[in-house]
């Protein structure tokens, strides 16, 4: 995906949409639980949640490894927490603690170095509130104490004491949900108001169905205050900012693999905008494919105001007759596109090697970093991106990497 990927955990039925030194191995392959210990003061850097396939069990099996830094070195899953059911790891850059929320529990871990080892802090458990599944989650701080976890399969938020590890409230938000399809949210962005942004969207993997519905949301952690407008087309996942402070939300690579395999299936890939310093969207939208002349979506921010959109190479990649959303989605045949947000028809195509249609990125506050996955998703390199391309290769993390939390600065 914080990451995105963009369709969910891609153990799902490849799951939905994407999303060095490192800590010494965790006895018996499990931490212990102390919650009353003083964490260390320094450790590794980066803790990122990857998904590997496991050919013995035919499954995607979650990790969180750790690494001192985004441009070399190699996670290491010797090294790495498992997570059987898959997880993603979340966190307050530099506090020295993670929140890891792990599906087969249907919890949340609170994790940090205790001489040097991995240690479980505390947990809290969800099910109580009704969390049956946790899929596309997402947990936003108000400060490293205090957080909220986005929930949609139940529709709900749940507010979390992450220094106690209990639960606060709980706050319905079932008017968000489709009401055919599974709903979703991917990372959530901070505005200048120090509020927090993202959309909503709907799939169905298997029958290869997109919602024409998103909503477009934005959430105050100080308050726990959630608006949200209906955006004017659907497929929306992903937020980005413009040098000029409007905001412009867009579709996904599913999307766009979808829409051109059958147009009644999902709607047409698109961009909207909301103005600077305003919470209602422009009511029109611009279509991403007229951007680049191809099926187009996704986004990876790298500065300025510019991001990287991905368009799909027909030509290289023919289509069949049973080629599916999920196949176009997971193939290396996605050219970049830099587009600059308050002048997108100036798109430019940039000489960049094809990608698949998952993203994940991140920023370390200085550089933005792209995922390079391989076909089989056995592996990816993390990849510096610039205005003119790929910068040099960076950190390579098994499997396909999810979300990442900066543990410790520099």
């Amino acid at each position: 995906m914080q990451a995105d990927w963009t369709i969910h955990s891609v153990a799902t039925g490849l799951c939905l949409l994407f999303v060095g030194a490192c800590a010494g191995p965790l006895p018996d392959g499990n931490p212990t639980t102390t919650p009353d210990a003083v964490v260390d003061e320094t450790g590794p850097r980066f803790a990122i949640a990857t998904s590997v396939f496991s050919t013995q069990s035919y499954e995607f099996i979650g990790y969180v490894g750790f690494a001192e830094s985004l441009e070399r070195g190699e996670v290491l899953l010797s090294e790495a927490l498992e997570l059987p059911g898959g997880g993603q790891v979340w966190g307050v850059p530099g506090s020295g603690v993670i929140f890891v929320t792990e599906h087969e529990t249907q919890s949340v871990g609170k994790f940090g170095f205790v001489d040097g080892e991995l240690t479980e802090l505390g947990r809290v458990g969800l099910s109580g509130v009704g969390v049956t599944v946790l899929l596309e989650e997402q947990l936003v701080f108000d400060g490293p104490d205090h957080g909220y976890l986005f929930d949609l399969i139940s529709g709900q938020i749940v507010e979390l004491d992450l220094e106690a590890m209990e639960i606060r409230s709980t706050t319905d938000i079932g008017d968000l949900l489709d009401a055919d399809l599974s709903t979703f949210i991917y990372t959530f962005q901070e505005r200048a108001d120090g509020r927090l942004t993202t959309a909503t969207y709907a799939v169905d993997l298997a029958e290869d169905l997109v919602s024409d519905t998103s909503w477009i949301l934005v959430f105050d952690p100080a308050t726990g205050t959630l608006d949200r407008v209906a955006a004017p087309c659907g497929g929306l996942t992903f937020a980005a900012e413009s040098a000029s402070g409007d905001w412009f939300y867009l579709s996904n690579p599913f999307v766009a693999g979808v829409h051109l395999l059958d147009s009644s299936r999902a709607p047409e890939p698109c961009m909207v905008r909301m103005p600077a310093g305003s919470d209602q969207p422009d009511s029109q939208t611009l279509a991403l494919n007229e951007l680049t002349g191809a099926p187009s979506g996704g986004m990876v921010p790298i500065g300025d105001g510019q991001v990287y959109v991905r368009s799909l190479d027909t030509e290289t990649y023919p289509i069949a007759d049973t080629t599916t959303g999920l196949e176009l989605y997971t193939i290396p045949a996605w050219r970049t596109w830099r587009v600059d947000l308050d002048n997108p028809t100036s798109a430019v195509l940039l000489d960049v090697p094809p990608r698949i249609g998952g993203v994940f990125f991140h920023t370390d506050g200085e550089s933005f970093y792209e995922n390079d996955t391989v076909a089989d998703l056995s592996s990816s390199t993390l990849v510096k991106a610039t205005t003119d391309g790929d910068g040099p290769p960076g950190l390579v993390v098994p499997g396909a990497p999810f979300t990442l939390a900066e543990m410790y600065k520099p």
